[in-house]
């Protein structure tokens, strides 16, 4: 623990020191499409801490809480403690001074404590030296922070393109709801250098400044040639030597459908390749996010195109006016040949100010968008019956693989709610289990066709950013901490592709 402390401390210090400064500074297009040792060394190793407890006597119903700086177990023994950094996915590096692009479920792989338990020998339960039951809880003491590996240039062209953990980064901006949402998003900062200790964990060293990096020139991803579609990919996928990248070759197929835009490609990726560049002639064009599980007669992997970005980016550069983004270049999406509904929506910022007090910023509660002809307690109960349906939906897909009481262990839920979807294998079959009421609700649910969006506001200068429909009029509502209170007002957007920054005075 006095290591974590120690760390903690250093990371926050660090935190309030950094200071960005950035041009971009363009190159060249290379000839033929083999990597350049920019790109190489682009593509960073991202990895979280994680802390380990071995614990003895905890009860079945405890839910993880904090006293102080410390995990609390109660009466409950802790036998061991272990920390380790683990590798959880890849990045690349978008501009000079440590700008990097990754997925939401890169930056998110630890973000929620879990409690398991591991058999003993015959498949027994451990048990401790009191005789009671044994469990482990895992959790990740700076969620919001990442340990960056760099493979660095000059080591490149020296024939050593072996990563060494160098960086501490923080995450900017990701996708809270990666999971249930098309996008799969996450921004992070280098903030600080990083060395390992005798047991290869990160040991923070000084803020960073004036920063010189390789990194990736952004490419149109809609733009290729059908007849030129050789593309590679860049990452960690975790496999083979972990400290070097893996670089594979395939073919550009297309894009997902008419409504979504991810570029499908066969360049083989697997693990911890998430987050990792997508390149077509040395440019970056996507980020690989996942692989076609049900495709397995070639490799068939999805990349985001790097206009997926487009949003966070905007969003960043209003709630960090230090930090440089790369250029945009939005007649891109105009190149985009689906129909995905982000090319018909604009960034609305928002200040988000008291009452009583104009100067004073707002910074917790939750902001809503709405269709107008719904209310804040029509968002509530759609949210609340989505999360429901979510559950249902992931244990229907589960029982088509595994027995009831498996599906229990894996996800947690209750054998009774897990019981009562045996024998379905369609969502619309889950219709007759909602209340009558709900139906409705339900039937926006399967359609995708209720519009929300919630933005937390974490910010300390009570700023926020929302993706909204352009020329169009949606219900803007603030709610409180304790959802009791809400104030709502109307807002309707024109085309420009920023609108505001609008000031919104709430009772906080």
């Amino acid at each position: 623990m006095i290591f974590m402390k120690a760390m903690k401390n250093k990371i926050f210090r660090a935190a309030l020191l950094f200071v960005f400064v950035f041009q971009i500074e363009a190159e060249n297009q290379p000839e033929g499409d083999w990597f350049s040792a920019d790109t190489l060394s682009s593509v960073v190793k991202l990895s979280s801490i994680v802390q380990v407890f071995k614990v003895e006597g905890l009860p079945d119903n405890y839910k993880f809480h904090m006293k102080g700086e410390n995990p609390d177990f109660g009466d409950a023994v802790v036998l061991d403690e272990t920390v380790s950094l683990e590798h959880v996915g890849t990045g690349v590096v978008v501009n000079k001074t440590g700008l990097i692009l990754s997925n939401a479920h890169v930056t998110r792989a630890y973000s929620f404590p879990e409690i398991f338990s591991i058999p003993g020998p015959e498949n027994r339960v451990q048990t401790g030296p009191n005789g009671k039951p044994v469990k482990y809880v895992r959790v990740n003491p700076f969620p919001d922070y990442m340990f960056v590996g760099v493979t660095d240039k000059d080591r490149i062209e020296s024939g050593d393109d072996s990563q060494r953990l160098k960086y501490l980064a923080y995450v900017l901006a990701d996708d809270p709801d990666y999971e249930n949402y098309v996008r799969d998003r996450a921004v992070l900062q280098i903030l600080a250098t990083v060395n390992p200790d005798k047991n290869g964990n990160p040991v923070v060293g000084q803020k960073v400044s004036n920063l010189n990096l390789p990194f990736a020139n952004l490419g149109n991803p809609f733009k290729m040639s059908f007849v030129d579609r050789k593309v590679r990919a860049i990452g960690f996928p975790g496999t083979g030597d972990p400290n070097r990248s893996a670089r594979t070759s395939g073919e550009l197929l297309g894009y997902q459908n008419d409504s979504y835009s991810d570029v499908l490609h066969t360049s083989y990726i697997s693990g911890g390749n998430s987050g990792g560049g997508l390149f077509h002639k040395d440019y970056l064009i996507g980020i690989n996010t996942w692989d076609k599980l049900e495709n397995r007669s070639r490799p068939l992997a999805v990349a985001q195109p790097i206009t997926y970005w487009y949003d966070m980016l905007f969003k960043v550069a209003w709630l960090y006016p230090k930090v440089d983004v790369p250029n945009v270049d939005l007649s891109w999406l105009e190149d985009d040949p689906s129909n995905d509904a982000y090319k018909r929506e604009v960034q609305a910022f928002f200040s988000l100010v008291s009452e009583s007090n104009k100067n004073e910023p707002v910074t917790r509660g939750t902001l809503y968008v709405h269709r107008v002809d719904t209310e804040i307690s029509d968002v509530f109960t759609y949210l609340d019956l989505a999360a429901e349906l979510n559950a249902a939906w992931n244990v229907v897909q589960y029982l088509q693989y595994y027995s009831v009481d498996e599906v229990v262990e894996k996800m947690g839920f209750s054998r009774e709610f897990v019981g009562n979807f045996q024998g379905i294998s369609k969502k619309q079959q889950i219709r007759d289990m909602v209340k009558p009421l709900r139906r409705p609700f339900f039937d926006e649910w399967y359609n995708g066709t209720f519009y929300c969006k919630s933005i937390r506001i974490s910010d300390s200068e009570g700023k926020t950013a929302v993706s909204v429909p352009k020329n169009s009029k949606v219900h803007v509502t603030y709610v409180t901490e304790d959802g009791k209170r809400s104030t709502t007002f109307t807002l309707t957007t024109g085309d420009n592709y920023v609108q505001g920054p609008f000031t919104v005075s709430v009772v906080p």
